[in-house]
């Protein structure tokens, strides 16, 4: 069964916040690794906070409930978005993809660059294949989905490109790889073989901005609020609730 709820807007955040710190942590080797959408500007691994400040990526130490700046990583000018794996972030920008690794001193250190078209550009990656999506608005008229080889973080490798309408945030868990494609809804794609994507479902009835998938539970932030949909068993994912806001 399917729930419709109608929040004012402050309820709605506190509601979103709420759900978020529900899921927010996810142990790897490189400790706790928060989890989030692909459009985050900040994000945390372990005791550090990581944040885009124009060019560069800031570090912070945030251990017994304080915070202090620890030093800085340039990048380049246009970087948007950052996306933690391991002791990997990945940083998109408007003309490529970053990867940095984690120092133990909780600095960044920059190992490759890929370059692309100019474009909006959030990334996701479970280590060893990444996704990036290219949409029109930031300079350019192209809207695909970027696949990417790096398993060598020095040197990524494109293994194919996917026309689509104009994707925004995506996200990956296990085999299933989440793209919302804006007015074009949520479709999710069986990724077992990254460069033989197969489209398993499109809900096409809502605008689909950017995803959290976690432990069979998605969370889709849509042009007037939030879906969930129960993705556990991956032949019959399906929506649970709506919250909208006014």
């Amino acid at each position: 069964m399917k729930f419709n709820h109608t929040f004012k807007f402050r309820n709605f955040v506190v509601f979103f916040i709420l759900s978020l710190h529900l899921i927010s942590c996810s142990k790897d080797s490189g400790g706790d690794v928060a989890i989030g959408g692909s459009l985050n500007k900040f994000t945390i691994i372990g005791n550090n906070l990581y944040v885009i400040n124009n060019a560069k990526v800031e570090t912070y130490d945030i251990d017994n409930g304080k915070m202090h700046y620890i030093g800085s990583t340039t990048i380049e000018p246009g970087i948007e978005t950052l996306f933690p794996f391991d002791t990997l972030i990945l940083v998109g920008a408007q003309n490529g993809m970053h990867i940095c690794k984690k120092n133990q001193d909780g600095t960044l250190t920059l190992m490759s660059r890929y370059t692309h078209i100019q474009s909006c550009d959030p990334v996701v990656t479970d280590g060893s294949i990444a996704y990036v999506t290219l949409s029109s608005g930031c300079g350019n008229e192209s809207n695909q989905l970027e696949v990417l080889n790096i398993t060598d973080p020095y040197n990524p490798q494109r293994i194919k490109s996917y026309a689509m309408n104009h994707p925004k945030g995506l996200g990956i868990d296990g085999k299933l790889l989440f793209i919302c494609d804006s007015d074009d809804g949520l479709k999710i794609f069986d990724r077992t073989v990254p460069e033989k994507l197969v489209q398993l479902y499109h809900f096409d009835y809502f605008t689909a901005i950017d995803v959290i998938p976690f432990n069979g539970l998605l969370l889709v932030m849509t042009g007037n609020g939030f879906r969930e949909f129960n993705y556990s068993d991956a032949e019959n994912i399906h929506e649970l609730s709506e919250f909208t806001f006014k």
